[in-house]
């Protein structure tokens, strides 16, 4: 997949604009719907997200590069990425179509219903129909509920997993490269991997599984959120792989999610935070000893 600061390399391919954060099951659909035009799909997409551009709390359900990741698993092939600015923000629907679609002349573009786009979202569907042959199909439903980012949000912060899994067609996931912290769960006997974010969706303690560079896996349980006993001005990320013994730091890991075991809590002191660890790894291993099969 080619990943390029708009200097467009590919005309005639089907196109999609969007954010695509999350890439759940709505964005896969366009994806096929773009590749039935055309295998060679492209994505217009921003970086930063428009909504963080605007609001600085905006937390988005993943990172760019775990955008990427998904975006190549489900066939997009080339990525532009247009750097969200003041310009672009004032930029009008014409003027986005005449510096950014056309100079691509896509072969046909394909949007969700709700696609808006240009300064103060003044342009849609039917102002891109003006100028290019467009796709719209039907949003993609779970019983009442449309699939979007922003339900996946918020599903995530309430910590509804199982959901999440079906509008993504996987379990939620975090990668990231591990960091030095202050050790402290070594200290109480139990070392953890480290990620740090701005932010992260999700909060609270959790089983999954944390899969290595050589690609073996550790049932794992995982810590999300700004660590209430020993509080850190950003998010952090740490995992305790069970039974694992070795060196990971400045190594990428990818974290996937299975199961919410509690939220984040301060207790009395260090010595009852290892109790509930020692607990919270007790609930842990008997989830996966009830659900073998996850991986």
């Amino acid at each position: 997949m080619i990943v390029s600061r708009w200097v467009p390399h590919h005309k005639d391919n089907s196109l999609l604009i969007g954010n695509y954060d999350g890439v759940h099951i709505g964005h896969q659909h366009l994806i096929r719907c773009a590749q039935k035009v055309n295998r060679n799909v492209t994505l217009l997409t921003f970086a930063p997200h428009p909504r963080l551009f605007f609001k600085k709390n905006f937390v988005g359900i993943q990172s760019f590069y775990d955008k990427l990741l998904f975006l190549k698993a489900y066939g997009v092939s080339c990525v532009y990425v247009i750097p969200f600015t003041t310009e672009i923000a004032r930029c009008s629907a014409k003027s986005f179509i005449d510096q950014f679609i056309a100079p691509l002349s896509p072969k046909a573009i394909i949007v969700g219903s709700d696609f808006k786009f240009g300064h103060n979202r003044e342009g849609d569907g039917q102002t891109l129909r003006q100028y290019f042959d467009l796709i719209q199909p039907d949003d993609i439903t779970i019983g009442p509920d449309k699939v979007s980012s922003t339900l996946c949000r918020r599903l995530l912060h309430e910590g509804h997993l199982e959901p999440i899994k079906q509008m993504m067609n996987r379990p939620f996931h975090v990668s990231g490269i591990v960091r030095h912290g202050q050790h402290l769960g070594r200290t109480l006997g139990y070392p953890t991997a480290n990620l740090h974010a701005p932010e992260y969706p999700l909060s609270g303690i959790y089983a999954g599984t944390v899969i290595l560079p050589d690609r073996t896996r550790y049932y794992s349980a995982i810590s999300v959120g700004h660590r209430p006993m020993a509080p850190v001005p950003h998010g952090m990320l740490e995992a305790h792989l069970l039974d694992y013994d070795g060196d990971l730091y400045g190594k990428r890991i990818h974290v996937i999610f299975h199961h919410k075991i509690r939220d984040q809590m301060k207790l009395e002191d260090f010595n009852a935070l290892k109790i509930q660890m020692q607990i919270d790894e007790h609930d842990i291993r008997s989830f996966f000893k009830k659900n073998a099969n996850l991986s």
